[in-house]
């Protein structure tokens, strides 16, 4: 092997680390929020929470529906303090933090599929959980986390294209979920599409149970229309928190093969001896994460 191919296949090496490192970084980035987002529910006992990172700088925790809504503005001014206090202590990536934002939102569904939305207030803090004394409301709006949400990364000139909420079992406090998500070259936010095919769509699993549902490594079956496309066997990290069962797993599937996955009419999952059925407002919602692709 002459030099310039040597240089050739360190150069491709390298890249393939690079790759690799940065669908780590993001896979452990998504699994800290959706953490976050199922302690603070946990917390504070509410049914909706959404939990949404801009810039890698701002974070915004937005309640929905909550029964502070009611009640005085003093009310959610201290559930807010403590929110932040909770944050400041428990997301890992804090010091990156430079803004913590509590949001109050209603939000009604009307005729089916208009949403209204009324935000009730939000208050601002920094990392250490101390109010911020210049405080700039930030951009609220309704957001429907179970549906494809595109960010482009200007420093990393790449978008990540993610489904934040998707509920395959129980509720964020008990059951499973998984965040699907994949990664392009350049800006294909608000549907420009990337003119690049992602090498694989990640299907990152989040586990809450009284015991532990996953134990050792159960092989992931996705099935269209009955028909196995894709099958790989994965092993669970599992943590234990107080009575609480946290397991997490990562599967990728290429991206041709995710295409085949959201083709059919039905999609089911199977891991290990468990079976989950994806509803068909899931099953558009992946199919939906293909418009930001070129095809």
């Amino acid at each position: 092997m002459d030099s310039s191919s040597r240089s050739a296949s360190l150069i491709s090496a390298l890249l393939c680390l690079l790759l690799l490192a940065g669908c780590a970084k993001l896979t452990k980035s998504l699994g800290e929020l959706s953490q976050l987002q199922n302690d603070i529910a946990k917390e504070f006992k509410e049914k909706e929470v959404a939990v949404n990172l801009s810039n890698g700088t701002s974070l915004t925790i937005t309640f929905i529906n909550s029964v502070l809504n009611s009640q005085e503005a003093e009310q959610r001014a201290q559930r807010a303090q403590r929110t932040a206090q909770f944050v400041s202590k428990r997301y890992p990536a804090i010091a990156n933090i430079e803004a913590i934002w509590v949001v109050f939102m209603r939000i009604e569904t009307r005729y089916v599929i208009v949403n209204y939305s009324e935000n009730m207030g939000y208050f601002g803090f920094d990392q250490n959980a101390q109010p911020l004394r210049e405080e700039a409301p930030p951009e609220v709006k309704p957001v429907d986390e179970t549906r494809p949400a595109a960010t482009y990364d200007p420093k990393l000139k790449q978008t990540d294209v993610v489904i934040r909420q998707m509920q395959l079992e129980g509720d964020i406090n008990n059951g499973l979920s998984v965040i699907p998500h994949f990664t392009v070259p350049g800006d294909a936010s608000d549907l420009k599409r990337s003119t690049s095919f992602p090498d694989s769509v990640r299907f990152d699993f989040s586990s809450f149970s009284e015991k532990s549902m996953f134990p050792g490594a159960p092989t992931f079956t996705f099935l269209a229309d009955g028909k196995a496309v894709f099958e790989t066997p994965e092993q669970f990290s599992t943590s234990k928190f107080g009575e609480q069962f946290t397991e997490f797993a990562s599967v990728g599937v290429p991206y041709q093969t995710f295409r085949r996955i959201v083709g059919g009419k039905t999609l089911k999952l199977t891991i290990g001896d468990r079976e989950y059925a994806f509803t068909e407002k899931q099953l558009d919602a992946l199919r939906e994460m293909t418009n930001y692709v070129k095809e």
